[in-house]
């Protein structure tokens, strides 16, 4: 089972964005996994239950976030 996209607006926050380095997350769902994306679909990064993610040794770019809680992604 798992909750819909309205369910979960709000209940992550992602900042400061944009960002030189350390990326906050704040969630009220206990996070499982976040990964990182480049515009090219390849993971860059991925993180285990943590709220900071340092970003600092990527280029400067647009990347994407996919954050798993247990509610579902």
């Amino acid at each position: 089972m798992s909750i819909s996209e309205d369910n979960l607006l709000g209940s992550i926050t992602l900042y400061p964005n944009p960002t030189t380095g350390l990326l906050l997350v704040e969630s009220m769902l206990h996070i499982e996994k976040m990964e990182v994306f480049d515009v090219m679909g390849r993971v860059v990064l991925s993180s285990g239950e943590a709220n900071v993610i340092d970003l600092a040794f990527l280029p400067t770019g647009v990347y994407l976030v996919k954050i798993e809680t247990a509610n579902g992604v």
